[in-house]
């Protein structure tokens, strides 16, 4: 089951709480080290925005990390052994059985009178994810949709998130196929770097642009065409004007730029000729009616809404 917004209430309302029967009762919720951690999982698994930021330890003007993509179905926690200060070292354990778990340590303290809780977290369990991408592709992290990263490449996109909730990427294209990324926040890698495919619409919308581009080439009644990737040397005269003709629909394939994103193209058809031809040696007069290859190389960028491929001059 795909986890959207957070709710604003749940399982673990502390907020009602607060509410109806005052401070007394939420501080017995967490009066041990260990409730407030389960507290504060049980909040992450229920999408429960207000007591997680209260859990916490969120200001009220702080902006709300990212939540958990998953479903958990596991979670416990035990204390492990007193530090300075009074405070206490708990272990974690929290995650989807048989699909992902986490075990993390998190370090409380006594709340005294700062906090409606009985123990609070040293530092607000939030960890901080970097998403890396292909340059004019946005993503989608937990369904909230990142705009695409800078051209050049120099602005990395960075999330915050609950620890340790799961952290789910995908690219947001329609002209990638991406499979989605998923980390564990504050446990494990905190860098997601997401890759894509061209996919078939991609490769129709090139294909298009490409056969736009050699029909075009087609109207240039002259052997060598200028700016084209083809044309047919013959020895004797020609009379009158060649045509040309697309014969067969361009192939395409696609592999990453060496710099600066988007991909290189590679494209081949076979381009028709028709002349009437007169030899040379003996001014007899013949009807050429052959093909010749056409090899196109390109430069494809998907920074808008539609694929804009360069095509590169052919060698003279």
């Amino acid at each position: 089951m795909r986890r959207r917004w957070m709710l604003w209430g749940g399982l673990v309302a502390l907020s009602a709480l607060l509410a109806t029967t005052g401070v007394a009762i939420t501080a017995a919720v967490t009066r041990t080290p260990e409730r407030h951690v389960e507290a504060y999982l049980r909040a992450l698994a229920a999408d429960d925005a207000v007591s997680l930021r209260l859990l916490a330890g969120l200001p009220a003007t702080a902006p709300m990390p990212l939540g958990d993509a998953g479903t958990p179905t596991t979670l416990a926690a035990r204390a492990t052994e007193p530090r300075a200060g009074g405070r206490v070292a708990v272990i974690a354990v929290y995650g989807e059985r048989g699909i992902d778990m986490a075990t993390t340590v998190f370090v409380v303290e006594p709340a005294g009178f700062t906090t409606p809780t009985g123990w609070r977290f040293v530092e607000p369990p939030i960890a901080t994810v970097s998403i890396a991408g292909p340059v004019g592709i946005a993503a989608r992290v937990n369904d909230k949709l990142l705009a695409a990263p800078a051209s050049d490449g120099s602005a990395p996109r960075i999330i915050s998130a609950f620890v340790p909730a799961r952290v789910a990427a995908r690219l947001e294209s329609p002209w990638l196929t991406s499979a989605t990324e998923t980390v564990r926040a504050g446990n494990g890698p905190s860098a997601v770097d997401l890759d894509g495919e061209p996919n078939r619409r991609l490769e129709r919308a090139v294909r298009q642009q490409l056969t736009g581009f050699l029909e075009e080439c087609a109207t240039q009644r002259v052997l060598f065409p200028r700016g084209c990737p083809f044309g047919y040397s013959v020895a004797d005269r020609v009379l009158g004007e060649p045509q040309w003709r697309l014969q067969s629909e361009p192939t395409v394939s696609f592999s990453p730029a060496p710099a600066g994103g988007g991909y290189r193209v590679e494209g081949s058809a076979t381009m028709g000729i028709r002349a009437e031809v007169q030899r040379l040696r003996d001014g007899v007069i013949e009807q050429l009616d052959t093909t010749a290859p056409a090899g196109v190389v390109g430069r494809l960028t998907l920074t808008g809404t539609t694929p804009e491929l360069v095509i590169e001059a052919p060698a003279p």
